[in-house]
């Protein structure tokens, strides 16, 4: 499909794409190659700065996208990001980002969104589970009730930035089905191990939950908004 951009998204198109040529060429990308991160911080919050964490998320929220089209402007930066070789957590800060705008508590909304959208916090999704659970919607982590909070059992791998991250967006089953709770990555109970990967930007972890303990309140709600 063909998309005519408009003169907002070929700026922001081109201002991204300047930023990564200046601040994180091939010679850089090859550099932080060998580190255990992948990329630094402060290139991650600078990025930030310039949209890339906010554009699924609502004006309301904190967030905004250039044409209206979120999911098209994050293309913009995706399509950088690949032509760049680029490093950073682009999809799962965002899936987080969007998650917690739609179903988040006032609490997670007013808290932890913000400081995700600005590049501070790095948060990432744990989905996918190890074989022979690694199909398409087989979760078994599982998250029990007991008294008011939540119990966590079970490994989630491969977790981009999964050891860069400190929110953890985690889908587990309930007694009354899947559900989603943000878990922060020093939770007792929560033990996060990096993983070797053929991709020289991306990192991968995984993250095992022995009886990792949240409160009710982690758990994401109902949608706030839809699309």
């Amino acid at each position: 499909m063909e998309v005519t951009l408009s003169d907002d998204q070929e700026f922001f198109r081109d201002t991204t794409r300047k930023f990564l040529e200046s601040e994180c060429p091939i010679v850089k990308v090859r550099e932080l190659a060998a580190s255990d991160d992948g990329f630094e911080r402060d290139y991650w919050r600078q990025g930030a700065e310039l949209g890339w964490v906010s554009l699924l998320v609502p004006e309301d929220f904190g967030g905004g996208s250039i044409s209206g089209s979120g999911v098209v402007d994050l293309t913009l930066v995706a399509d950088a990001f690949g032509s760049h070789v680029s490093p950073g957590p682009l999809l799962p800060a965002n899936v987080v980002a969007a998650a917690l705008a739609r179903s988040g508590s006032d609490e997670q909304r007013e808290g932890v969104l913000p400081a995700i959208i600005a590049g501070e916090v790095v948060a990432t999704w744990a989905v996918a589970e190890p074989a022979p659970h690694d199909r398409l919607g087989d979760v078994t982590v599982t998250a029990t009730a007991d008294g008011d909070g939540f119990v966590l059992s079970g490994v989630k791998a491969p977790v981009e930035a999964g050891a860069q991250s400190e929110q953890l967006l985690v889908t587990a089953r309930t007694d009354d089905g899947l559900a989603q709770f943000l878990v922060p990555a020093e939770t007792a109970g929560v033990t996060i191990t990096p993983l070797r990967s053929l991709d020289l930007v991306r990192r991968y972890a995984r993250v095992d939950f022995d009886g990792a303990r949240v409160p009710a309140t982690a758990k994401l709600i109902a949608m706030r908004w839809s699309s």
